[in-house]
């Protein structure tokens, strides 16, 4: 990591030769973010020491050292960012597609200080690594906002007090005891501020399928983190503080959500399927990462001159841009629903 202002400038700014806004805090990214999506024009950025998570434990075991249930949290919760970059790199979340030096550039950095278990999670690097690999046929302002935006999502405290809010009122709705419902309306996560932040960040997802996946993915990370964080007496998440019995009640039952995939991108279809007069179905092969799968065309939602599309895109073999919902679970596609058709413009 450079300390210097200059070399990380140079070396993790991001969206060209843009005039640099410096992306240091987690107010300074969801300014950045609110600016972009207001339309206004933005600078590139300029990622200084953000995004950082700390994460502070307290307990008998936990005094200048790391418990096996704790490094496998952090173990789970690298296999979640290696599974989301495989999936938007490779077209699945199978992360045994990534290579040795992939791995070691997504590696985040955990440090541990003196004193306490006191650990730092840094991000920077991370997503240095994959801005300098992104596709070049992003603009820069979405490079910047994409880079911006996953550091939001993997790395802010809005980012878990809006899950650990999700999951509060998740167990409201699930619990039994009149005890448990009372003890968990007491817990306070979102300041009217956070809850503006994480309107953005909602914003943000909606605009990107990179970023929907991604914060599938870190929504999982985090539960793993959590449920591991359930073994000491106390944790404390950038100012967010859990005892024990809080962090297993919110996170009982919780289910994963990164099966769920968004897969839209360039297609080309290879069959249409009408043999059953109750569904269209087609067979499609993505023209980025050669994925083939079947997919059903959402009937309802679809109309006679999307259905058209599909049909002239496989008489002339020529490509078709797809909205795909679906369900992965490592190399299988299962589920899929073709949602949008659009013809690809060429230029």
């Amino acid at each position: 990591m450079h300390d210097s202002h200059e070399d990380a400038a140079k070396n993790n700014t991001c969206g060209g030769r843009m005039s640099v806004a410096v992306i240091d805090s987690d107010q300074a990214a969801f300014e950045w973010l609110e600016r972009y999506l207001e339309g206004e024009q933005v600078e590139g950025i300029e990622l200084v020491g953000w995004p950082k998570l700390s994460i502070r434990l307290t307990g008998e075991k936990f005094d200048q050292s790391l418990t096996p249930s704790i490094m496998k949290g952090f173990v789970d919760f690298q296999a979640e960012i290696n599974r989301s970059y495989a999936l938007s790199k490779y077209g699945s979340a199978n992360a045994n597609k990534l290579s040795k030096e992939e791995r070691k550039e997504l590696e985040i950095r955990v440090k541990v200080e003196k004193g306490s278990t006191v650990l730092e999670i840094n991000f920077q690097e991370l997503l240095t690594s994959i801005a300098s690999k992104a596709v070049t046929s992003m603009d820069p302002a979405t490079l910047s906002m994409t880079i911006v935006g996953l550091g939001a999502i993997w790395g802010s405290a809005t980012a878990y007090k809006a899950f650990l809010n999700h999951r509060k009122e998740i167990r409201m709705a699930e619990v039994q005891s009149e005890t448990d419902r009372e003890h968990l309306s007491t817990l306070q996560f979102m300041t009217e501020q956070e809850t503006k932040r994480s309107e953005v960040m909602a914003s943000i997802v909606k605009r990107s399928t990179e970023l929907d996946n991604a914060s599938r993915f870190a929504d999982d990370a985090r539960a793993d983190l959590l449920k591991t964080m359930s073994k000491a007496d106390t944790a404390e998440i950038d100012g967010i503080n859990l005892d024990s019995d809080t962090t297993t009640q919110l996170m009982s039952n919780a289910r994963r959500k990164s099966e769920e995939v968004r897969l839209d991108g360039e297609y080309r279809i290879l069959r249409n399927d009408t043999t059953d007069p109750t569904a269209f179905k087609v067979k499609v092969r993505n023209v980025s990462n050669q994925n083939e799968f079947e997919a059903l065309v959402q009937d309802e939602s679809l109309s006679d001159n999307y259905k058209n599309l599909l049909r002239e895109a496989e008489w002339d073999r020529t490509t078709v841009k797809l909205a795909i919902n679906a369900k992965q679970l490592d190399e299988t596609i299962r589920n899929a629903i073709v949602i949008r058709v659009e013809p690809v413009v060429k230029s």
